[in-house]
């Protein structure tokens, strides 16, 4: 018996370091921790862990799933970039895949998806893949980072009620805390059905068969998580663009070639 929990023991710890843990182990991340964390990552210069936690948060996924990000998956939708995953857990063949709408927030640039997307292709040197994150164990990295950087903060995320000393976190915490923000952050919530599927959880196979996503939804529900003020005109805020988009020398610096490496 001993000697089968000691393996057990070891094969949590592997699985807890590799951000496989029970999402049932994990605490979530609050909306004041997420944007607690999101500056450390940003005064410390570590564009990865950055520009990974915010994307996991908008697109209210699992950390596995940002690890499979590439390139074609992503789009244009007017003033939101779309993403949508080619496998999720509850729709292995990718059936059950949903079109997510990400917003940018001008307002509080450390949360913001498209600044720190752009920042992390600026500086984060690529080999040339389709990968967004390159690498075999990129998502262990990031959770070994993010658990370290909430380690060495836990005093001050204990001193402004972010986390307590008991508080149990991992990369699952992310999923859970967007999704209860976008629920309860607000009087003005969007509908239930909206973030289970932007968060791409099951609801039941007759709910399944008969609600869908819909982009109107899912839109409020991206400038949710996105941390615009829901109650406030700048809900509508643009992400920064070019007021005459015409203008020859927008046209010309389109046709240059992109800070960092963006498709092969």
């Amino acid at each position: 018996m001993k000697s089968f929990l000691d393996a057990y023991k070891k094969k949590y710890q592997v699985a807890k370091q590799n951000g496989e843990v029970s999402e049932q182990a994990s605490d979530p991340i609050s909306w004041g921790m997420f944007q607690y964390l999101c500056k450390m990552a940003m005064a410390e210069g570590d564009t990865v862990v950055w520009c990974w936690l915010v994307w996991q948060w908008q697109l209210m996924c699992r950390s596995v799933n940002i690890k499979t990000l590439v390139f074609d998956l992503f789009g244009v939708a007017e003033d939101a970039m779309t993403c949508q995953f080619a496998i999720v857990k509850t729709g292995q063949s990718g059936e059950k895949t949903n079109l997510k709408h990400v917003y940018a927030n001008p307002l509080q640039p450390e949360v913001c998806a498209f600044t720190a997307l752009a920042t992390y292709l600026s500086v984060v040197e690529r080999s040339g893949t389709a990968n967004l994150f390159e690498g075999k164990q990129q998502h262990k990295m990031f959770n070994d980072r993010l658990l370290a950087m909430i380690q060495d903060h836990r005093e001050d995320l204990v001193t402004y009620g972010h986390a307590s000393s008991g508080s149990k976190h991992s990369t699952h915490g992310i999923r859970k805390g967007a999704a209860t923000y976008a629920a309860w952050g607000s009087t003005a919530a969007p509908g239930i059905v909206a973030i289970c599927l932007r968060a791409d959880w099951s609801f039941g196979s007759t709910l399944s068969r008969y609600l869908f996503l819909e982009g109107a939804q899912d839109q409020y529900c991206g400038r949710m998580v996105a941390g615009l003020p829901v109650h406030s005109h700048e809900f509508a805020a643009l992400p920064p663009h070019f007021e005459d988009s015409s203008h020859a020398d927008v046209i010309l610096l389109g046709t240059k070639p992109p800070v960092g490496y963006v498709v092969k």
